[in-house]
């Protein structure tokens, strides 16, 4: 027993050297305020919660480590995609190339839902451009005064308007129109007019007797006489 207290006093001394565990609540000022062992005691209960503390701590670090490893990777995936796309000082954006406009795709873009808003002014609607490859004409697909048009160098070449009438060389009054000659393997239709500068003279039909041209500003009617060739 006193061999066991010996080794615990000089054990005691040796810890009471160091300042890291001389405090008030192991070692009072009073010395006979506590037994030997029961300072001893009290030294070993708060080594082994720095050890576990200790042991927490490099638990910790080891977590820190991995989260450290999982940022660095995150940050390569980031610039990655950084590097696809560029903003020039202006606030112009390109995916996949440098920006020549506010926004600067190369490459295929899919949406599900686009809208091109008016120009500016009241006539001029929302336009697409489609650049041409190398010297061949850029053309033009706009929404102007309420009309769908085709357009380039000033020129209007197809146009749509608002209740679906289609015009080709001109601004359409019927479901269809054309400023120009017509080549076509065959026509199917029912009564044709012939217009003259502007007005409308002669209709032209038929019916299970024959093909009649009618004077429209007489109202004289005229039947083709057929002769049966075959």
């Amino acid at each position: 027993m006193k061999k066991r207290t010996k080794l615990q006093a000089a054990i005691l001394a040796a810890l009471a050297s160091s300042p890291s565990y001389a405090d008030y609540t192991c070692l009072p000022p009073d010395a006979g305020s506590k037994s030997p062992l029961e300072v001893f005691q009290c030294f070993e209960a708060k080594l082994s919660g720095q050890q576990q503390q200790m042991g927490g701590l490099a638990a910790a670090n080891q977590n820190q480590q991995l989260r450290i490893v999982e940022l660095e990777k995150a940050n390569q995936r980031l610039r990655q995609k950084t590097d696809a796309i560029s903003v020039s000082s202006d606030g112009n954006v390109g995916i996949g190339t440098m920006p020549g406009a506010k926004l600067d795709v190369a490459g295929l873009a899919q949406v599900d839902y686009l809208t091109v808003n008016p120009q500016g002014g009241s006539i001029e609607g929302g336009e697409i451009r489609l650049d041409g490859a190398g010297a061949f004409t850029t053309w033009y697909y706009d929404n102007y005064r309420g009309r769908i048009r085709w357009h380039h160098s000033g020129a209007e070449y197809v146009t749509i308007n608002e209740i679906g009438n289609v015009g080709i060389g001109t601004i359409p009054t019927e479901k269809l129109q054309v400023n120009g000659n017509v080549k076509a393997t065959a026509f199917k239709t029912g009564d044709i007019f012939f217009e003259k500068d502007g007005e409308t003279l002669w209709q032209m039909f038929e019916d299970e007797h024959g093909l009649y041209v009618k004077h429209l500003k007489t109202g004289h009617t005229y039947r083709f006489v057929l002769e049966k060739i075959q």
